[in-house]
């Protein structure tokens, strides 16, 4: 793509915040950089996360959110967009504390003006930014 610097993601977390007898919600959080000077709108999210012996949980979200562009007058070098996942998991009195999980998704995003309308002419899908993770709750 180019003139525009493609977005980068990464999970930042996963934890348990809170265990009942019956189920555990697990949150993600993904922070989404944006390197260049131009903000770039996100239209689509999505993400699954995996717990060993629970199973998975998925996401779709149209979250109507911008990564804003890098400013020149500050040190920060990026623009950041931080998004939180909730997962819900049915446990029937298992304890979550150290189950294996992973996580995986994806941010779509908008290139600035021509840039996309060449693309959207030419019927090439939106690009993304990737994330994904494992580990132990």
């Amino acid at each position: 793509m180019s003139g525009v610097d493609a977005l980068s993601a990464q999970v930042k977390s996963v934890s348990v915040v809170e265990q009942t007898a019956e189920g555990a919600t697990i949150e993600v959080i993904v922070e989404v950089r944006n390197s260049n000077i131009t903000p770039l709108p996100m239209p689509y999210c999505s993400a699954t996360v995996n717990v060993e012996g629970l199973g998975s949980f998925s996401f779709e979200d149209l979250p109507n959110r911008t990564a804003i562009g890098k400013r020149t007058d500050i040190v920060q070098d990026y623009g950041v967009q931080t998004f939180t996942f909730v997962a819900a998991f049915q446990t029937k009195g298992q304890d979550v504390a150290s189950l294996p999980y992973s996580v995986s998704g994806s941010v779509s995003y908008e290139p600035p003006g021509e840039i996309r309308k060449l693309m959207t002419d030419a019927y090439v899908p939106l690009p993304w930014a990737n994330f994904s993770a494992s580990g132990r709750l």
